[in-house]
């Protein structure tokens, strides 16, 4: 399969890794790649460019099995930056993060890979489950990674007055002018 081909059939479908679990080295740079599908959990590969594509959460990646990665950080939560962004020589945090094996030992990403662990799909069902049970950064990534998927399984399934859920379609829509706006 050609790259273009794989990239377009990645960004309608997602892909299901299957028979690409031995892959070494995926580079997906410069599309429009948001999250990755539940099946790239079972990548296992040691390079990994994702960077200029708008993630906004890096769960179903197997971060701590990274030698080295490169990643565009600007759609993520503030945590999500906080926990992965290097900060320049001037102070400022930078919007690309590549990161090489060598320079890997110098930040820990346990706590990145534990801060993404859970998908949002797997939040939305917990919430749903025991709203309790989420912790506030849970909360946090719930509300900022939701797309449509996780908002149309809470509608369904809550009140359409639930606090969650009225920040979800709150971040999802967009005003048309000051009377009406439109849910993505």
């Amino acid at each position: 399969m050609k790259h273009a081909d794989f990239c377009r059939e990645f960004n309608r479908n997602g892909i299901v890794i299957g028979n690409l679990s031995k892959l070494n080295d995926v580079y997906l740079m410069y599309n429009k790649i948001t999250r990755m599908p539940e099946s790239f959990r079972n990548l296992r590969c040691k390079d990994l460019g994702l960077s200029k594509n708008p993630l906004i959460n890096l769960s179903n990646i197997n971060i701590e099995e990274l030698g080295s990665y490169s990643f565009t950080v600007n759609n993520l939560s503030l945590k999500g930056k906080a926990l992965l962004s290097p900060i320049d020589y001037d102070g400022s945090v930078s919007d690309d993060v590549d990161v090489d094996e060598h320079k890997r030992t110098i930040r820990n990403l346990e706590p990145i890979a534990k801060y993404y662990a859970k998908s949002p799909i797997v939040l939305a069902e917990q919430y749903y489950d025991d709203p309790n049970s989420l912790t506030a950064g849970e909360l946090e990534r719930l509300i900022w990674e939701a797309t449509s998927v996780e908002r149309e399984f809470l509608e369904s399934n809550l009140s359409l007055d639930n606090e969650i859920l009225k920040k979800i379609n709150e971040r999802l829509s967009v005003n048309l002018n000051e009377k009406y706006k439109i849910i993505l």
